[in-house]
C-alpha cells in the first residue's frame, strides 16, 4: 500500500506490505513490516524508516536500496534509531542519509535480535518500493494473422513500448521485458524483450479465440503497462466412423470395431486426422467405454469385451486436441449388431449347466 505523506514538496511515499508472512530463526518470530523513504524526490536526499517488531526486540538494523531487477546494492545503511514503539514492535529511521536514484527502487532490511548470537542476522526482506520508474505505454499491437483455424494456429504478435523523454517526445522503451498472455484463458503465451528503440516481436500459437495482450513488465527504469489485441479462430469440421464385424458378438467374448476421423481444410477437403482421442462406448445397459488414439491417417481400432445388455456401440470425437488446438466435435453409432449369448447345456447328471460346446 502507498501511503502519501506531507503535503506538496514534503511528498513523501511509503509502500508497505502489510500480509507478509512471520518468517522464523531458531524459533524466534519477526517481522519487517514496512519499509519507506523520508522523500522520494530523485537526487534528493532522504533518511530510510522501517517498521519492524521481533518477540525479544530488534537489536540491529541493515537496510540496502537497490534497482528492483538488479542484485547489487545502490545503498546499504547500518545505523538506526527508533523513533517511535518499542524495540518489540517500533519504527526505526536511518541516522544516515542517501540520494534517492531514478527508477524502481526496493527497499530490503533485515535484523538482528535479543535472542539471537551477535552479528546474526536475518536473512532480507522487502519492505517497500521507492517507484520513480518512467511511465510506459505499450502501442502498435497486432496479432498476424489475427485468424487462426484448427490447422493453421500460428501467429506473431507485434508491437512497441514506449516513454516520454524529457523533452516530451515520445522513444522506444529499451529492453523490457514483454510478457506474452492468452487473457481469455489466463495463459502466458511466451516472453520476448524490446529492441533499441522498443520494438519487440514474437511467435505464439492458440487452439481458441482468445483476447491476446502484451505486458510489458516493471523493472528497474520502467512501470508496467498493457495492450491487448483479439485473435479469432475457426473449428474446422470433423466426421467419424465406427464399424462393427458383421457377424456380431458373443456375450463374454471380444470384437474389434474400428473406424476413421477425419476433418475438413478449410478449402473443403477431407483428410485423417491423427493423434486424436476417440472415446468407444456401449450403447446398452453396461454402458463400458474405452478411448483409443488416431493413427497418422485417422484410423483407429478398439478391442472391447462383449457385456450383457450391450446392443451397440457409439464412438464421439470431442473436438479438443490439447495443445493442437479444437475441432468441431464428432459422433457415430454402429447400431443393429447382433449380440448372442452362449447356449446352456444341462448337465442333469451333475445337475449343473456348462457351455455350449463344452466336452463332458
Amino acid at each position: 500500500m502507498r501511503r502519501l505523506f506531507g503535503l506538496l514538496a514534503a511528498l513523501v511515499m511509503s509502500v508497505s506490505f502489510l500480509a507478509m508472512p512471520e518468517p522464523a530463526m531458531a524459533g524466534v518470530v519477526w517481522k519487517i513490516k514496512s519499509a519507506r523513504a523520508t522523500n522520494t524526490t530523485p537526487g534528493q536526499s532522504a533518511q530510510i524508516e522501517v517498521a519492524a517488531a521481533a518477540d525479544s526486540g530488534v537489536a540491529a538494523l541493515v537496510v540496502r536500496l537497490r534497482l528492483v531487477d538488479d542484485p547489487n546494492a545502490i545503498a546499504t545503511l547500518t545505523t538506526f534509531d527508533l523513533v517511535s514503539g518499542t524495540a518489540e514492535d517500533g519504527v526505526w529511521r536511518s541516522t544516515e542519509s542517501v540520494t534517492i536514484p531514478d527508477g524502481r527502487v526496493a527497499i530490503e532490511a533485515k535484523m538482528a535480535t535479543g535472542s539471537t548470537e551477535p552479528g546474526k542476522y536475518t536473512g532480507y526482506v522487502t519492505g517497500g518500493i521507492i517507484d520513480n520508474g518512467r511511465d510506459v505505454r505499450v502501442s502498435e499491437l497486432t496479432a498476424s494473422p489475427d485468424s487462426l483455424d484448427s490447422d493453421h494456429r500460428d501467429f506473431r504478435l507485434t508491437g512497441r513500448v514506449v516513454t516520454q523523454a524529457a523533452d516530451g517526445t515520445e522513444q522506444g522503451a529499451a529492453h523490457q521485458t514483454i510478457d506474452l498472455r492468452d487473457t481469455t484463458w489466463d495463459l502466458e503465451l511466451g516472453r520476448t524483450s524490446t529492441d533499441d528503440q522498443g520494438y519487440f516481436s514474437a511467435a505464439a500459437q492458440l487452439g481458441h479465440a482468445a483476447h491476446v495482450a502484451a505486458v510489458a513488465l516493471a523493472d528497474g527504469t520502467y512501470r508496467s503497462a498493457k495492450m491487448e489485441t483479439v485473435v479469432h479462430y475457426t473449428a474446422l469440421p470433423t466426421r467419424l466412423t465406427i464399424n462393427a464385424p458383421a457377424e456380431g458378438g458373443v456375450v463374454g467374448g471380444t470384437v474389434t470395431l474400428s473406424g476413421r476421423l477425419e476433418h475438413q481444410s478449410v478449402t473443403g477437403e477431407w483428410s485423417g486426422l491423427g493423434g486424436a482421442t476417440v472415446r468407444v462406448f456401449s450403447s446398452g445397459a453396461s454402458g463400458s467405454e474405452t478411448d483409443v488414439v488416431t493413427g497418422a491417417d485417422g484410423a483407429y481400432s478398439a478391442r472391447v469385451t462383449v457385456r450383457p445388455g450391450d446392443t451397440g456401440w457409439d464412438a464421439i470425437f470431442t473436438g479438443d486436441m490439447g495443445t493442437s488446438g479444437m475441432y468441431k466435435s464428432a459422433s457415430a453409432t454402429a447400431n443393429g449388431v447382433v449380440i448372442r449369448t452362449q447356449p446352456q447345456i444341462v448337465d442333469f447328471d451333475a445337475g449343473r449347466s456348462r457351455p455350449g460346446g463344452a466336452g463332458r
